[in-house]
Formats: C-alpha cells, sequence, structure tokens
C-alpha cells in the first residue's frame, strides 16, 4: 500500500515539473502569461525625462520579467551620453527598477557652427545649434576635428587642465563667466561684462589663485571691461 501511494506521489510531482515547465516553455516561445513587467520605475534623472531613460533602457512593458536581461538593459542605457552609470533590477512578479548617474554638462565647445555640450568627465552629450539655449561658459581656442557624442573630446591629459581650472573656479564667479580661452596652454577667463582674466601658461598657474577671485574683484574699478593679470605673484589690473 505504501509502495502505492509512493508511486503516485512520484507520479503527481513529475505531472507538477512538466506542467511547470510547460508554462515556463510557452512564457519564452509566446506572449507571456505571468511576471510580465508592467511597471518601471526610473530615478536620479535631472536632465533627461523620465520617459526618456526609459526608452533608452530596451524595456518593453508586456514583455516578460523571465527573459528580460538586466544587463543589455544596462548597456543601453549606458550608451546614452547623457548616463554616466546605470542599475536595473527586477522587482518581482512584475516590476523593474532603473536607477542612473547623470553626466553634468559644464562647457560648450563651438564645433561646425554649432555648440558641443561637454560633461564634467570630458565627454561630448550632445550638439546643439541654437546658442541661446546653452547658459554655459564657452571653452574657445580649442578646435575639434571630428567627435561623436558619448565619447572624449580630447586627451585625459587635456582635460584634467581643463577641468582643474573650472573646479576650482567659484560658484559665485561661475555665473559671471562667459568664456574659457585656451591656446598653446596660454588661459584666460572672460567674463559677461568683457573682463578678461589672464592665467598665463596653465601648467604652471597656480590654481588656489582662482578661489581669491572674488575679493580680487572687490578691489578693481566699477569699470567692467579691462585686463587682470594673475599669472604672476600680484595681481595687476588694467583698463583697455
Amino acid at each position: 500500500m505504501k509502495a502505492f501511494f509512493r508511486e503516485r506521489l512520484r507520479i503527481t510531482v513529475f505531472i507538477a515539473i512538466i506542467f511547470l515547465l510547460t508554462i515556463f516553455a510557452l512564457q519564452i516561445v509566446f506572449k507571456p502569461l505571468f511576471f510580465v513587467v508592467h511597471g518601471v520605475s526610473v530615478s536620479g534623472q535631472a536632465y533627461l525625462s523620465e520617459s526618456e531613460v526609459f526608452k533608452s533602457s530596451g524595456i518593453v512593458r508586456g514583455e516578460s520579467l523571465i527573459t528580460l536581461s538586466c544587463k543589455q538593459a544596462v548597456r543601453l542605457l549606458e550608451a546614452n551620453p547623457w548616463i554616466k552609470k546605470a542599475e536595473v533590477l527586477k522587482e518581482w512578479p512584475t516590476s523593474v527598477t532603473i536607477t542612473i548617474e547623470e553626466r553634468v554638462p559644464c562647457l560648450a565647445i563651438p564645433y561646425h557652427n554649432n555648440f558641443i555640450l561637454v560633461s564634467d568627465d570630458g565627454v561630448a552629450l550632445d550638439v546643439r545649434n541654437d546658442f541661446s539655449s546653452i547658459n554655459l561658459p564657452i571653452l574657445n581656442g580649442y578646435v575639434l576635428d571630428e567627435v561623436e557624442t558619448n565619447s572624449s573630446i580630447m586627451s585625459e591629459e587635456q582635460w584634467q587642465k581643463v577641468k582643474k581650472v573650472y573646479e576650482n573656479i567659484p560658484d559665485n564667479f561661475m555665473l559671471q563667466l562667459s568664456e574659457i580661452y585656451w591656446y598653446r596652454d596660454q588661459m584666460s577667463l572672460i567674463t559677461v561684462g568683457g573682463l578678461e582674466i589672464s592665467l598665463g601658461n596653465i601648467n604652471e598657474f597656480d590654481h588656489v589663485r582662482l578661489k581669491m577671485l572674488p575679493e580680487i574683484l572687490k578691489n578693481i574699478p566699477d569699470e567692467k571691461s579691462g585686463f587682470l593679470d594673475l599669472s604672476g605673484i600680484y595681481a595687476v589690473f588694467r583698463k583697455l
């Protein structure tokens, strides 16, 4: 009698396994019935919209959560130049969460009668032809040949020179900055009012002096235009 019940139990378990495997196969081959992606939550975006992030992921609502590849979604997301890093997680039984870290635009560079937006890690983000939509300092003097979005605009060594200047500019002066001019290691800052601030040879410049800019500017006459030389020991101002 016990042998009979054990045999029936084995048959029942076998049928249940076959049934589950059949359902799993149907989930893969045909339209999924269970564990379907219904909800997708997105976080970390500021420059991109939620719909832009979702579109970049390649995830489709209604597809099987079982067969969804998080790695593939991450690759697609990070192919978007605005997305520096992405994480995709399955939230069983019907949801997906997308968390991104965006690149932050810090400069614009003239490029074939347009402007390329550049991130704080030196990556080309986008090409814009409307100058009025760009509320960023312009990097002039450096000539770009051909560049693609989501690629570095210059060598790492070159970018670090620009970045070191940018990162040491005080926040309360950044709003006054219109242009960074860089040619053959000579660098100048130009304000919205037309004041030119010479840093001299950027390889020899003491970047700590940039943090003193707000105090230095307090001692300059009210004229907005002029020339301020920060390349020497003392700050020297002269009218143009």
